[in-house]
């Protein structure tokens, strides 16, 4: 069936309730208290709304008056341009207060419209003050409720969170199984959980434990703790641990080992080296074997050896007398060399 018709009445009658009951609430504070009261309703529903039997207004108020201008639309900026016009004060004369009295004249559109303007403009100011008044009260209520809330929190029991953070195990297992909640969240630690805490891995594996042993008890996965630790699992842990350590240690003594077998036969190579060059009268070869048995650890009293037989080709390579020796030397060595070939041609 079309329900068009009673859903219309319905909700009209719905709106008329609406409208008397908040008029109705403000009798014992803004009507009560108001000089005059304003009232435009045209039209024989709308006066009964206000002034039948359940109406909350009189006729008989003398407070009551009608508004004595012609008004538009009843939308927000109308009503606030109403309320503007309703609070000035005007000196007319006669003529110009008949006038008013009768509908407006073509005249009338500009300074109707300039009333409408500075309306909407006070109705929005008046809207954004009530918007920003409701902002700071709803911030001002959040931080009293977030206040409230640190305080309450402040007061709950945060000896689980303290012996977690001092590293004290034994204290966390005692206080545990005396029913300590490790799911319990505390504003003094940032709201974090007990076992977030924990610094050590005694006091983690003190609430694993715990877990372990009191498997339903408290929400462990709100607490943050991983699975639960028996006896035997931390003997099993800690001896696979030991023997990592052991293999680690192994190893490491087996690298030292390698590492020391392989500077022993640089240090060999290099005093090879270095003994061939002291032998010899290469001025610079003899540099880089010495900087080089210098840098893998050579015996000292190599390097000494070294040392004074560089300083000698030095000396040599700039004293005249043995540059001049050297010079008769290989002109001594040329002269040999050609007589042995001109006496070995001869025969």
């Amino acid at each position: 069936p079309w329900l068009g018709p009673p859903l219309v009445r319905h909700n009209e009658a719905m709106l008329a309730k609406e409208v008397r009951d908040l008029i109705s609430s403000w009798l014992p504070t803004h009507l009560a208290q108001a000089a005059l009261i304003w009232v435009h309703a045209p039209g024989p529903a709308n006066t009964a709304l206000l002034f039948g039997g359940q109406g909350p207004l009189r006729k008989a108020d003398p407070r009551v008056r009608g508004v004595p201008f012609t008004t538009q639309r009843p939308t927000l900026g109308e009503t606030s341009r109403v309320v503007l016009q309703l609070s000035r004060t005007e000196l007319l004369e006669p003529q110009e207060a008949a006038e008013l009295q009768r509908a407006p004249q073509a005249e009338d559109a500009p300074r109707r419209a300039a009333l409408e303007r500075e309306a909407e403009a006070a109705a929005s100011a008046a809207a954004r003050q009530l918007g920003e008044e409701r902002r700071v009260a709803a911030e001002a209520e959040a931080e009293a409720e977030l206040a409230r809330a640190e305080a309450e929190a402040a007061d709950l029991p945060s000896e689980l969170h303290e012996a977690a953070e001092a590293g004290d195990a034994g204290r966390v297992q005692v206080l545990l199984e005396g029913g300590a909640d490790p799911a319990l969240r505390h504003v003094r630690y940032g709201f974090r959980v007990p076992y977030d805490v924990a610094k050590t891995r005694e006091v983690r594996n003190a609430f694993r434990k715990a877990r372990a042993e009191l498997p339903e008890r408290w929400d462990w996965a709100a607490a943050h703790v991983p699975q639960g630790l028996t006896e035997q699992e931390e003997a099993d842990r800690e001896e696979r641990e030991r023997a990592k350590a052991r293999e680690k240690k192994k190893k490491a003594e087996k690298a030292r080992k390698e590492r020391r077998k392989q500077e022993e036969a640089e240090r060999a190579a290099a005093a090879a080296l270095l003994a061939e060059a002291t032998a010899g009268a290469d001025l610079a070869a003899l540099s880089a074997s010495i900087e080089k048995a210098q840098g893998v650890g050579c015996d000292g009293a190599e390097l000494e050896r070294a040392r004074e037989r560089l300083a000698a080709l030095q000396f040599e390579a700039t004293d005249p007398a043995a540059i001049a020796r050297r010079e008769r030397e290989k002109r001594a060595a040329a002269a040999e060399a050609r007589l042995n070939r001109l006496t070995g041609g001869a025969q």
